[in-house]
């Protein structure tokens, strides 16, 4: 007689707890892969804001890009939860021989699960440096100066340099660049350009300007160790036919210093030749003859010396 086969009690007891353990395991898996994507989801969103942090500061350059400390919150994307963030920007490298730079810290912090009920506080901290740029511009503009006067010259003797003044300086913004706007962090070659134009009035024909008279422009440039003098060419301009002039003059190894200082001067001659010593000398000037400022622009460009 064959024997009936079938499951004892104790064997669908010990498969029932074995499939209610799986059924659990199988439970707190689901329930920690939710939580692992919610936790994904919260460093991708706190990522995000740290990176747009991060790009905002450091595209605005070094000279913009000025030392401070913010923070904030923000909702995104209709989250419940906020996101803290803190942006710092210290200058580094200020007392030192190296190149200077801005450094830029951004941190986001945000409450996490912490899978037992509980809340733990995590952090995206992005860093970046803003260097200290390669080159420099500044420009200063006089527009529209008619009652600017080019002086005129007045000496006995052949010395051109006492003759010279800062072009708009008698009334007008003189022409010039100087304090912060030449004091870099690191020794610098300057170049400079200039341009002016003039306008002319005679109420006496037999003062007009005449062929030989010339208008001198020279960039000088100073410190406070340093006197005043022309950097690259002096240049001559017969005002007759020419109206306006410009010139380009460059100034090596500008070292960092709050008073150095850069002038474009200019006088006016109608110089004669004494034939017994074949030097020029210097006449009076014309009351009945004016030569004014019209325009006038001064750019430079300071690029980092290698």
């Amino acid at each position: 007689m064959d024997q009936e086969k079938g499951f004892t009690l104790l064997e669908v007891i010990v498969s029932a707890l074995l499939i209610m353990v799986g059924l659990g395991a199988l439970g707190v898996t689901v329930v920690a892969g939710k939580r692992f994507l919610r936790q994904a989801e919260f460093r991708s969103q706190a990522m995000g804001l740290a990176s747009s942090k991060m790009e905002e500061y450091s595209q605005r350059g070094y000279d913009i890009l000025n030392n401070f400390s913010l923070s904030g919150q923000e909702d995104l994307e209709d989250l419940e939860d906020f996101y803290n963030w803190t942006a710092i920007v210290v200058t580094k490298n200020v007392t030192n021989t190296t190149m200077p730079y801005r450094d830029i810290e951004v941190v986001v912090s945000y409450q996490e699960e912490d899978g037992n009920g509980g809340l733990d506080t995590k952090n995206i901290r992005l860093t970046n440096i803003v260097p200290y740029p390669f080159s420099h511009t500044a420009a200063k503009n006089i527009l529209n100066s008619a009652g600017d006067e080019v002086p005129f010259a007045n000496q006995t003797d052949t010395s051109i340099l006492e003759n010279y003044t800062t072009i708009g300086e008698s009334v007008g913004e003189p022409l010039m660049l100087n304090g912060t706007q030449l004091d870099f962090a690191t020794k610098k070659n300057i170049e400079v350009a200039y341009s002016v134009s003039v306008g002319t009035n005679s109420t006496d024909n037999a003062t007009e300007i005449d062929t030989i008279d010339t208008i001198y422009s020279a960039c000088f440039f100073s410190n406070g160790l340093t006197s005043p003098y022309i950097a690259g060419v002096e240049a001559r301009t017969p005002i007759g036919t020419q109206a306006s002039f410009n010139n380009v003059a460059v100034i090596e190894n500008v070292t960092s210093r709050n008073d150095n200082r850069i002038e474009i001067k200019w006088y006016y001659d109608r110089p004669t030749v004494n034939k017994t010593t074949d030097d020029y000398e210097y006449t009076t000037g014309y009351t009945n003859t004016r030569i004014t400022l019209r325009k006038a622009i001064l750019s430079i460009l300071a690029t980092e010396v290698k």
